[in-house]
């Protein structure tokens, strides 16, 4: 178990009770991968499980997940009491190339629906954040096969999404495609055939085995995207000669390398580049339980350099 610290000065009955309700939810699920878990890194997972009794965790770090504890507890009384039948905060298991794969889905509701519902509490960023989308969208079919393997049939499925910042005035000036309509929204994700969410699990497994003996500084290293990297200003810049500031800033890499493969060709005669700007990773320094005796980040901290600069073209 990890080591819960306070460096914020909290009273000390504060510290007291707030540790005993984290280390009471630490909860082992009873398997090699979890739900959850098996979206995540090999890296991350892996330095977060070998390292746990050194780890150390702020309390304050664990606040939105007691929040969000408590948002399912109110849930689970509500649902038992309108729906009985209903499975809640269930969990299941099965077996994948010899490992164990466990999830505790939320709310599976009979009654006729066959729904799977699983709640969240997320920032508003999520409404346009497709790689988060998708995280959700597998940890929730890795539940829906879970229910088949237990003679449950699911029809549809969703994630009963809380945006904990929403504000009602930036959703009526932003529209719906770019912020959420709603505090509340039952986000609608595909339910997929048994072949293609086994396929997926297998193939985690399969990643998961591989790097399971392989040292520290052997894993595999963690994408970009699943760092979270932070960004002063638009990341992608496009750059005329020697200038430095840029001729255009983009969000989108994608836009940016097709804006000046056209500069290029309307203006020639000037030297165009492109550079990602600087980053932090935010996950590595404040969410990672691993990050410690990460080598990709800690050699990234020895060198000064927490992000990948000056892509030139």
């Amino acid at each position: 178990m990890p080591k819960y610290i306070d460096s914020s000065g909290l009273p000390e009955p504060i510290v007291k009770v707030l540790t005993h309700i984290v280390k009471y939810d630490d909860y082992d699920p009873g398997a090699r991968l979890s739900a959850s878990m098996i979206t995540e890194p090999v890296r991350a997972v892996l330095l977060g499980r070998r390292h746990r009794a050194e780890s150390k965790i702020e309390l304050q770090q664990t606040l939105a997940a007691l929040e969000g504890q408590g948002n399912h507890e109110v849930w689970a009384k509500a649902i038992k009491a309108v729906y009985p039948d209903s499975l809640v905060e269930k969990r299941l298991w099965m077996e994948v190339l010899g490992w164990t794969i466990s999830g505790q889905m939320d709310w599976y509701l009979p009654y006729g629906y066959d729904w799977l519902l699983d709640h969240k509490r997320k920032k508003t960023p999520l409404w346009t954040d497709k790689q988060s989308q998708r995280k959700i969208e597998v940890q929730l079919n890795v539940y829906v096969e879970l229910l088949r393997q237990a003679g449950y049939n699911v029809n549809k499925v969703f994630a009963n999404v809380q945006f904990a910042d929403f504000a009602p005035g930036k959703a009526e000036h932003s529209g719906p495609n770019k912020y959420p309509p709603h505090k509340l929204v039952a986000m609608e994700f595909p339910v997929w055939p048994s072949e293609r969410i086994i396929a997926y699990l297998e193939g985690r497994v399969a990643e998961f085995a591989k790097y399971m003996d392989a040292a520290d500084d052997k894993l595999p290293p963690c994408p970009k995207e699943e760092r979270w990297p932070r960004y002063n200003g638009k990341p992608w810049g496009v750059f005329k000669n020697k200038n430095q500031r840029a001729t255009r800033a983009f969000d989108d890499e994608t836009e940016a390398r097709e804006y000046l493969a056209n500069i290029q060709e309307a203006q020639p005669s000037y030297k165009w580049s492109i550079t990602e700007r600087e980053c932090t990773y935010i996950r590595c320094e404040s969410w990672c339980s691993g990050a410690p005796w990460c080598s990709q980040y800690q050699n990234e901290i020895n060198q000064g350099d927490r992000s990948d600069n000056d892509t030139t073209i």
